[in-house]
């Protein structure tokens, strides 16, 4: 199992690429799926919910499918959660479950950050989409970072986060009665 990707910057956007697969079973690259913004309130209710309930910082991975194209639900990596943020690495005992066409390519992870240069101390240098939420008694806010050929960039959430609440309302409007 191979967990390398490579996010490289094209004109139409980011293409994710696997890496290091020698067995000819690699997926083909594919643009960067945007991220539902229903995962990203997931992600942050289960943050807020830690960090009320035990004063503590999480990280999980974030998986993509490479044939779906489509980020999967969040994976909870071993780590050591603190106050000021979580211990924490690509460990393929996280991953056993993981089809190969799977592979991380994203992180989310807390911390007691209020702006986008505090957040940034919190990204790994990996080729992946990083979200950064702050912790703490006030409303926080989602940093979200790509590196992409090494070189990490704050982005504007809107370009890596799709608001998937319309799809959700579209598909069950047979049973929703406007008054």
């Amino acid at each position: 199992m191979s967990w390398p990707v490579c996010l490289t910057r094209q004109s139409n956007g980011l293409l994710l690429s696997p890496l290091g697969t020698t067995n000819g079973d690699s997926p083909d690259p594919i643009p960067l799926p945007p991220m539902a913004f229903t995962n990203t309130l997931w992600l942050g209710g289960f943050a807020h919910t830690l960090w009320l309930r035990r004063r503590r910082c999480v990280a999980t991975w974030l998986a993509v499918d490479f044939h779906m194209h489509r980020w999967l639900p969040p994976i909870i990596p071993h780590q050591r959660c603190g106050r000021d943020g979580a211990a924490w690495r690509l460990d393929p005992l996280d991953f056993a479950d993981l089809p190969p066409f799977c592979m991380p390519a994203g992180s989310f992870q807390t911390g007691p950050v209020r702006g986008p240069e505090e957040a940034l101390s919190y990204v790994p240098p990996l080729d992946r989409l990083h979200l950064v939420q702050g912790v703490g008694a006030e409303l926080t806010m989602l940093f979200c970072f790509v590196c992409a050929e090494g070189a990490i960039q704050c982005v504007d959430p809107e370009g890596v986060i799709v608001d998937d609440w319309q799809a959700v309302i579209d598909s069950n409007s047979d049973r929703l009665q406007m008054l």
